[in-house]
């Protein structure tokens, strides 16, 4: 009964602003296309070979702390990275012989199998990309009109810097899918009733997210202290 009244309303919401609502979905829909256009040619680009090496070591014998290979980045996005890779089924050992920081060799200890892991490797950004995405246009909706919501939405499905982010395996776009993820669920828990077991959960579920923006990248760090802040207005009252 929720869900059929969930999809009245936007089916009215839809009949009352034809116009505003069918760009909104054509936006969607080339964001979309954007974003998985001819995915199976992207090559590797500039610092790839840095962040697939710091993601595979982990998974192999290694004598020092696998960031030094990379950009002594937390794990957990390269974690994902290196994973994705390894669902190749090449052989990677060869990445046990790299040095911290020393980037000559490594082509030839795991060139050929990253040029077969090619696609495997970029998984990932596409999948965060489209999580950043869907993020971005259910925050968009929820915060502001549909004015302001078409404008939010069709910057961020053709803005060049997050297109190119959403393919470069870099870990930058699994932190602001969490981010932006955290924010939705952030403000989903701001609205919702003090004590209740729903605003608990959504705390929980922003902060873990959050979380995972900074065991992705450091620069997560300030979404969480912004998520405290939220939290101290709201509970101001209990916190002074």
């Amino acid at each position: 009964m929720v869900k059929m009244s969930l999809l009245n309303k936007i089916k009215d919401k839809i009949k009352k602003d034809k116009l505003i609502y069918s760009l909104l979905i054509l936006v969607i829909i080339l964001g979309l296309f954007l974003r998985f256009n001819d995915f199976t040619n992207i090559t590797y680009w500039g610092d790839d070979l840095s962040t697939v090496s710091f993601g595979i070591l982990w998974y192999y014998p290694h004598s020092f702390f696998p960031g030094l290979a990379g950009n002594s980045e937390p794990q957990l996005g390269n974690l994902i990275i290196g994973l994705s890779c390894l669902t190749s089924g090449e052989d990677f050992s060869g990445i046990s012989q790299i040095q911290p920081g020393y980037y000559s060799g490594r082509p030839s200890l795991i060139g050929k199998e990253m040029i077969n892991s090619n696609i495997n490797c970029h998984v990932p950004m596409y999948i965060f990309g489209l999580f950043f995405f869907i993020a971005i246009i259910l925050l968009s909706l929820t915060l502001f009109d549909k004015y302001s919501s078409l404008y939010i939405i069709s910057f961020f499905a053709f803005s060049p810097f997050v297109l190119r982010y959403s393919r470069w395996i870099h870990t930058d776009i699994l932190m602001w899918a969490f981010a932006v993820i955290g924010y939705y669920f952030l403000y989903k828990a701001f609205i919702e009733e003090k004590y209740s077991k729903k605003e608990r959960l959504l705390f929980i579920t922003s902060f873990s997210s959050f979380a995972l923006s900074i065991a992705t990248k450091l620069l997560g760090a300030p979404f969480f202290i912004f998520g405290l802040v939220i939290l101290a207005i709201k509970y101001k009252d209990e916190t002074f």
